[in-house]
């Protein structure tokens, strides 16, 4: 129950970055969304493993929001 409420809180704060147009927060959020799903994955490793990554996948996420699918998409398929 703890983790929905984290997760809605999560993707509703995705949204409001979206909806402001603020790339860095929805990024910040997208990292948030991800790190709770590893976590409730309940392997321990993954969320260490991630972490080495995500320096890079930020700069993805970045060029993805500028030229890809609507950033409103990714967090609808988020949600879902």
């Amino acid at each position: 129950r703890e983790a929905q409420k984290r997760g809605r809180e999560i993707l509703d704060a995705g949204a409001r970055a979206v909806a402001a147009g603020a790339p860095r927060e929805q990024i910040r959020h997208d990292e948030a969304f991800h790190t709770l799903v590893y976590e409730l994955s309940g392997n321990p490793l993954l969320p260490r493993t991630a972490e080495t990554h995500w320096r890079f996948l930020r700069r993805v996420m970045g060029e993805v929001l500028r030229h890809a699918e609507p950033a409103s998409l990714i967090w609808r398929q988020h949600a879902e």
